[in-house]
């Protein structure tokens, strides 16, 4: 799913970098970085509901552990909604015409920093994903996978989301 994340936020960002209006492209990139946010601030709270969610179980507090996983399954929601805020702003960054060949060159050296601050919140969530799944096997591991199945469902839906804006290329 990271990989779609990634794939489809560097997407979003390079249709904003080629589009025309200066406002409108630094609009987009803005719009996209904090989507990107968003969506690594989903992936951490999963984590964290995750861990909470096995405390819970070990103590057996079987009613913290279904809030806990409540929370959980709310914050996938929230990772699929930034997939979808993601497609829109592909379909927009697609929208605006693309500069000529000396505008694309000026693009490249105004929005360099950008491009280098958006590299870093890709590594960063690329990172926070790993271990959203290395939570998520742990517990699925140790306490089967009927009870997170609708966990497992929503961030499968995610995934399909962030897939639907790479196959847009």
């Amino acid at each position: 799913m990271m990989r779609r994340l990634v794939h489809g936020g560097a997407v979003v960002m390079m249709m904003a970098l080629a589009g025309c209006a200066s406002d409108s492209r630094d609009g987009l990139i803005r719009s996209t970085s904090n989507q990107l946010a968003e969506a690594t601030n989903s992936v951490e709270a999963i984590t964290a509901k995750l861990k909470e969610y096995e405390k819970s179980k070990e103590n057996r507090n079987e009613e913290a552990a279904k809030k806990e996983l409540d929370d959980a399954i709310a914050a996938a929601k929230k990772l699929k909604d930034s997939a979808k805020q993601l497609q829109e702003l592909y379909r927009k960054a697609d929208a605006v015409a693309p500069p000529t060949a000396e505008g694309k060159k000026e693009l490249r050296e105004e929005y360099a920093a950008s491009v280098k601050n958006f590299t870093r919140e890709v590594v960063s969530a690329s990172e926070k994903h790993r271990e959203m799944k290395t939570a998520l096997a742990e517990v699925t591991k140790k306490y089967g996978e009927e009870p997170l199945r609708p966990l497992l469902q929503e961030i499968q839906e995610a995934d399909t989301e962030f897939a639907a804006i790479t196959r847009k290329r």
